[in-house]
């Protein structure tokens, strides 16, 4: 009984601290980067999402035909429907819109995993991960004196800035970006 009480007591007292320690904020340093500069981890969730789709779209054409002509495996002891189709059966002009879908996943992830997230001291931009941000002029990047309002959004991140909006999606971890953008936007 004493043991439920002290659980009840301690439950109902209020708890003053709302983060405990550092996040771990998933990156990397740029090359030729300051330490204090983070190049964001890509999170390929959106590819994977349209991959998804595009598999959906592309299995049940190449699944249509008469149960005896689909081939079993050797383990299959049933009566048949559960096999695959010969691909004299497969209708390549619906597997064309599943192998698009999939396709355009894969670019998209290309896309991402080269054109990175940039969080230096003085801005934010992105920049493809091969470039050597200490040998060239700076890449294109809103400094973080000109940025008036910061928004993150379920689709991604939208920057005000002096000149006009900017709107990065959200293809990196929105947590490790928020962290960051707490820090060094003033």
């Amino acid at each position: 009984m004493k043991h439920w009480l002290l659980l009840l007591v301690l439950s109902l007292q209020q708890c003053s601290a709302f983060k405990i320690g550092m996040r771990r904020i998933k990156c990397s340093t740029p090359i030729g980067g300051k330490p204090t500069d983070a190049l964001l981890d890509p999170r390929p969730n959106i590819p994977c999402v349209i991959g998804y789709v595009g598999a959906q779209a592309l299995l049940p054409s190449l699944s249509k035909c008469p149960v005896d002509a689909q081939i079993q495996p050797p383990w299959f002891n049933g009566s048949g429907g559960a096999g695959f189709c010969p691909p004299e059966y497969y209708n390549l002009g619906a597997v064309v819109p599943g192998i698009a879908i999939i396709l355009a996943a894969l670019a998209l992830n290309m896309n991402i995993s080269s054109n990175r997230l940039l969080v230096t001291t003085k801005g934010i931009g992105t920049i493809d991960k091969t470039m050597d941000i200490g040998a060239v002029k700076q890449p294109e990047e809103i400094l973080f004196k000109d940025i008036d309002e910061w928004n993150m959004t379920p689709a991604g991140l939208i920057v005000k800035h002096s000149s006009s909006t900017a709107f990065f999606p959200l293809y990196w971890d929105q947590k490790s970006v928020e962290a960051l953008l707490d820090e060094r936007v003033a």
